[in-house]
């Protein structure tokens, strides 16, 4: 895992149990879930996925299938690069990441997010515009770019708590364990 990164899945859903019974059957192997009664999403943190979008995006798609619900993807992978990817119903509707230095020399290059798309899953309806320069990284000063600020902005407009989106398997791990 690469330092101050994490993933996890956020689902459109308050059943818990009908959560836990889905990543039973999707195989998600070991994960953590984080649930609370005042909001529409539940989060799951698979530690298979930590370092892997792709792995994650198959995670997202299992889950939304079998749950016929929307789940997000998010990932920070490193402290400059935020990711996401949303299903419906386990079609993938829209993704979303920032090209990174590492990416300009050959990588893939960034997906721009689909803001029609978005604006169905925001609490508060914001306009176009300001979901453009949230996807553009407009809204922050280029020092303040980074992966973990971003998140922090989609959680606020889902209306999921900071906490639950910018965390992931091993930070719920080492905050059992007391660290």
């Amino acid at each position: 895992m690469a330092e101050h990164s994490y993933s996890n899945l956020q689902i459109k859903s308050k059943d818990y149990a009908s959560v836990r019974q889905a990543m039973e059957i999707c195989d998600l192997g070991s994960a953590k879930i984080l649930a609370r009664v005042d909001v529409e999403w539940i989060g799951v943190y698979p530690f298979l996925a930590e370092d892997d979008f792709a792995y994650l995006k198959l995670l997202a798609e299992r889950m939304s299938a079998r749950l016929d619900a929307a789940v997000f993807g998010f990932m920070v992978p490193r402290p400059a690069e935020f990711k996401y990817s949303l299903f419906e119903n386990g079609i993938q509707i829209d993704e979303f990441h920032t090209q990174s230095n590492d990416d300009a020399g050959g990588g893939s290059p960034a997906a721009s997010g689909n803001v029609e798309i978005l604006q169905r899953y925001c609490v508060a309806s914001p306009d176009t515009e300001s979901l453009k320069q949230l996807l553009g990284g407009q809204t922050m000063q280029a020092d303040e770019r980074t992966g973990d600020r971003m998140a922090s902005q989609f959680a606020e407009l889902l209306g999921i708590p900071r906490a639950q989106v910018c965390t992931g398997y091993n930070y719920l791990k080492w905050a059992q364990a007391g660290r």
